[in-house]
C-alpha cells in the first residue's frame, strides 16, 4: 500500500547523470585517521568547504577543473578512506492538484479515460486500516510547507535541512511538499486529498535546495542521520540521478544495518537506465518504477534489473 506513495512522484526531468560540484572533492579519512588528514589538508593548504555533522566526510575545496588530479593524489594517501566528486541528483517533477477525484491512484474508476483498477486499492486497504500514527517515515526531499493544513499534527518535529543547516526543513521547493502528500496528506476531513497512511508521521530531511538539486555530501549526512533515529522506520527518496557513490552506499548500509527500509524511484530516463541512477541503483533500496492510469509503464519511466517493483507514478495529484 505503501509503494504507490513512494514512486509516484517521479514525472519526465532531466539533467546529466555525472553532474558534481565544481571545485570540491569528497574525501573520507580511514577510521581513526582523522587528525592525519587534517594534517595532510594543512600541508596541501586545502580548504574544507563543509563538513558533515553524521559521518567524518568533508567537502575539500580545490581549483576549478583539477578536481580529478586531487581525487587522485587523496587515494594515495594512506589515510584517506576514499575520494570522490561531490555529485549532483535532483528530485522529480509533480503536478499539484487538491482533488480526490482526481488520485486515480487510490481508486481508477476510468476517470479521464484511465483503465478501470488501475490503482493500488488503497480504499479497500483502508477497510482494514487507515494507517498508524507508530509509523515515522523519513522524507529525504526539499523539506516540507509545515503550514499546509494537510499535514496538521503530522510533522515530526527532528527534521533537518542539510542544505542549509539548521533544524528548520522549510520547503523552498514544493517537491517534497508533494512528495510527503503523497505519502501523508490528512485524510477524510473535507480538504485537498487523501495520503496513503492518514496517520503517519513525516520526518522532513531537506537534502534538495530550492532549484529542486542535491549533493552527494549532504544526501549521505541525510540518511546518516536517519540511521541515528529510533523511531523512523521507513526512508523514502524520490531523487533520481545520483552518481555511484561510496558515500551515499555507505549511508544506506547504515540505514540498513539500524533496521530502515528504503524506496526510491526507478528514474527517468526510459528503458535500460535505472542501474545507472542512484539512490535507486541500490541493490538495499526498494526500487520503484511508474505506471501511468492506462496499466502501462510510464513512458518516462526507468526500467532495469534494479527495479523491484511498480506502481502508479504519472500524474498523480496531491497536495
Amino acid at each position: 500500500m505503501l509503494i504507490a506513495a513512494f514512486v509516484g512522484i517521479t514525472t519526465v526531468g532531466g539533467r546529466a547523470a555525472d553532474s558534481y560540484v565544481p571545485g570540491e572533492v569528497l574525501i573520507a579519512p580511514r577510521t581513526g585517521q582523522a587528525d592525519a588528514v587534517a594534517d595532510m589538508l594543512s600541508r596541501h593548504r586545502r580548504p574544507i568547504a563543509k563538513r558533515s555533522r553524521f559521518s567524518d566526510i568533508v567537502a575539500v575545496s580545490v581549483p576549478v577543473g583539477t578536481e580529478q588530479a586531487w581525487i587522485d593524489i587523496f587515494h594515495a594517501d594512506p589515510a584517506i578512506a576514499y575520494a570522490e566528486l561531490n555529485g549532483i541528483g535532483e528530485g522529480g517533477v509533480v503536478p499539484n492538484d487538491t482533488h480526490f477525484g482526481s488520485q486515480y491512484h487510490h481508486r481508477n474508476t476510468g476517470q479521464s479515460g484511465g483503465t478501470v483498477d488501475a490503482d493500488i486499492d488503497s480504499d479497500l486497504a483502508w477497510d482494514i486500516t487507515t494507517g498508524s500514527s507508530d509509523i515515522v517515515i523519513a522524507v529525504l526531499d526539499t523539506g516540507i510547507d509545515s503550514d499546509h493544513p494537510d499535514f496538521s499534527g503530522r510533522i515530526d518535529p527532528d527534521g533537518f535541512d542539510f542544505v542549509n543547516g539548521d533544524s528548520n526543513p522549510e520547503a523552498d521547493h514544493p517537491h517534497g511538499t508533494w512528495t510527503s502528500g503523497c505519502i501523508g496528506a490528512n485524510a477524510n476531513d473535507g480538504f485537498g486529498v487523501a495520503g496513503v497512511d492518514w496517520n503517519c508521521k513525516i520526518l522532513p530531511i531537506k537534502v534538495l535546495n530550492s532549484a529542486n538539486l542535491g549533493t552527494v555530501q549532504d544526501l549521505a549526512d541525510g540518511l546518516n542521520y536517519v540511521a541515528t533515529q529510533t523511531d523512523v522506520s521507513i526512508v523514502n527518496m524520490s531523487l533520481i540521478n545520483y552518481p555511484s557513490s561510496p558515500s551515499i552506499t555507505n549511508a544506506i548500509t547504515n540505514c540498513r544495518n539500524n533496521g530502515k527500509i528504503l524506496f526510491a524511484c526507478a528514474g527517468n530516463s526510459g528503458v535500460g537506465t535505472a542501474n545507472g541512477s542512484w539512490p535507486g541503483a541500490s541493490p538495499d533500496t526498494i526500487t520503484i518504477g511508474a505506471t501511468d492510469r492506462f496499466d502501462q509503464r510510464a513512458s518516462f519511466s526507468s526500467t532495469g534489473s534494479a527495479v523491484d517493483f511498480v506502481a502508479p507514478g504519472h500524474s498523480i495529484a496531491t497536495v
